[in-house]
């Protein structure tokens, strides 16, 4: 868009400038393509295309199957493709942005029809709106190559049966904001997306998609992307009613909340993390709580230097499965690494547990089933040693595993236990408990094997 040739837009030598194009946008046909060069553009109408005297209404409206592309230079011709980090093409809120109530940069309405925004800098959006917001049942609304700094209000905030959203090859950095709410929509997709140096005073992001859990096919999947210093005084990552949640090569590092849970899941058919890294979190809250979650699965992922006040992982009402993973540094000041409740179940495998400080144990069962499997859990700082601790009734199967530190209180239901090494005086397990099928167990005070695990 420029102010040379004759403004109609055909081509770049009689490109529109920044009011044509406002003026155009909601009255493009579907599959209209706008490629935009560097600038910095702003909201000139509101959504009706008047000028209101409230400059906080200005918007840029959009009611059609759109794509708008930028990162061209000034002097661009046909041959150039778009390189939006050279080429900066800016849409800010005409609004003061700090402390300043305003409506979104862009605001997309429509049924049906899929949205494109591809190489855009969204910036000073303002606070109680923000960047983009959408109401798209049925669409797809994507935003490729998306740059969000300095915002004070919401990012991107949308709603919509059965839409989709895609984030891709993104970057949000320096907001002070949320910087995903949708509701009611089937699918989030991040992928390739960094995340760092963002201050918020709500949930970072928030998915919650209503009634659309009785409907196969939503979820939430976070891929090959990272989120470094977050703080937020609510929580970080909220997902409610949706059936998948899918976290693969995902990086969480530096993020803090005042007082909170980390990750907060609700009412949610399978979470799976896998080759994901979660270091350094601090709350007062817990890491990841989940209640109403049928399958908690942990793959190939490493935990460190997280501390929290009550558990780094809270488990109510569901199945939780951890294999190939790592725990270690992690302080608990009050509760567990693991806390199994209300009937849920932990299946651990292949996995290592060493060097935390706990103010109970490494897992904490409460009338619930652990299967541990050839794990390694050693070195931990926990009261009396108790690596792990059952109180009520509780299945537990031990093979294979290297533990130094049991205590199991009273229980009806019998302890499997077979091929372990304890490094501890299996006298002090418990009185009253029943241990059943109890072979080739090895019991050696930690003094006597010292160097044995070096």
């Amino acid at each position: 868009m420029t102010k040379e040739g004759m403004g109609d837009g055909r081509d770049w030598d009689n490109a529109m400038d920044g009011t044509d194009f406002a003026t155009y946008l909601p009255l493009a046909p579907d599959g209209a393509v706008f490629h935009v060069a560097a600038g910095t553009y702003k909201p000139v109408y509101d959504k009706e295309l008047n000028v209101p005297e409230d400059s906080s209404k200005l918007t840029l409206f959009i009611q059609s199957g759109v794509t708008i592309k930028g990162g061209y230079p000034a002097n661009a011709t046909d041959e150039v493709e778009s390189n939006p980090e050279l080429y900066k093409t800016i849409f800010e809120s005409e609004s003061i942005y700090k402390n300043r109530t305003s409506y979104p940069i862009f605001v997309v309405n429509l049924d049906g029809k899929n949205v494109t925004f591809d190489g855009l800098y969204i910036v000073h959006s303002c606070a109680g709106y923000g960047g983009v917001t959408f109401d798209a049942p049925n669409s797809t609304i994507r935003f490729n190559k998306l740059y969000s700094t300095e915002n004070d209000g919401y990012i991107l905030d949308g709603s919509g049966d059965n839409c989709q959203v895609i984030v891709e090859n993104s970057f949000f950095y320096d907001n002070e904001t949320r910087a995903i709410r949708l509701l009611g929509v089937k699918s989030l997709d991040i992928k390739n997306t960094s995340f760092r140096d963002n201050f918020g005073y709500e949930d970072y992001i928030f998915i919650n998609s209503r009634d659309l859990k009785e409907r196969k096919g939503s979820y939430v999947r976070i891929d090959s992307s990272s989120f470094y210093n977050i703080h937020n005084a609510l929580c970080f990552l909220t997902v409610k009613n949706i059936a998948k949640v899918e976290v693969e090569n995902v990086l969480f590092d530096s993020l803090q909340l005042d007082d909170d849970n980390i990750f907060y899941f609700d009412n949610i058919d399978t979470i799976l993390f896998e080759r994901s890294e979660v270091s350094r979190l601090i709350t007062h809250g817990d890491g990841i709580f989940t209640d109403g979650v049928d399958l908690l699965s942990f793959k190939d992922s490493r935990f460190t230097k997280c501390k929290c006040y009550n558990y780094l992982i809270s488990m109510l009402a569901n199945k939780g499965m951890i294999e190939n993973s790592t725990f270690e540094n992690c302080v608990m000041s009050t509760g567990a690494l693991i806390f199994i409740a209300r009937s849920s179940s932990l299946s651990s495998v292949n996995s290592t547990y060493v060097n935390n400080t706990l103010g109970e144990a490494i897992f904490y069962s409460v009338y619930g089933k652990c299967e541990l499997y050839n794990n390694t859990i050693l070195s931990n700082n926990a009261p009396d040693n108790h690596s792990i601790y059952l109180v009520g009734d509780n299945e537990l199967n031990l093979v294979g595993n290297v533990i130094d530190g049991i205590y199991l209180p009273s229980s009806s239901d019998p302890i499997i236990s077979r091929n372990n090494i304890f490094l501890c005086d299996l006298s002090e397990r418990g009185s009253g408990t029943v241990w059943a099928n109890e072979e080739n167990a090895i019991s050696l005070n930690a003094s006597d094997c010292s160097d044995l695990f070096d």
